[in-house]
């Protein structure tokens, strides 16, 4: 019979995918592509399970983006953001460990003003 420690184990739900800005990017500009390298190495000896849902959080909610990667585990993640600020980047496990890894990309450039819609 299995125990609560065999169904759910301590370490769900850390934060064990390591996100870093790559050495290509050392100043992130808005409109021009951003490199985030990714690190599974705390994950082993599991690895992490797809899906996998990437997050890329904008200051403003118009720039906020949303990616499943079902196919394959990314080892790099490029994005172009369309404004300056502080971006969010997040990349979880859909199920299995829950593991995730978070970056936060300050961004040279002028934010965008709120519509009045």
């Amino acid at each position: 019979m299995s125990t609560v420690d065999d169904l759910v184990p301590s370490y769900t739900g850390e934060g064990r995918i390591v996100l870093s800005l790559s050495r290509e990017t050392p100043n992130p500009r808005a409109f021009h592509i951003v490199d985030v390298l990714v690190d599974y190495s705390r994950t082993l000896p599991e690895y992490v399970v797809r899906p996998l849902e990437l997050i890329i959080r904008a200051p403003t909610d118009v720039n906020f983006r949303r990616r499943y990667y079902t196919r394959q585990v990314p080892s790099i993640i490029t994005f172009q953001p369309q404004e300056g600020g502080t971006h969010l980047v997040l990349l979880r496990e859909c199920a299995h460990n829950h593991w995730h890894g978070k970056i936060r990309i300050e961004v040279d450039g002028s934010r965008l003003k709120p519509s009045n819609i």
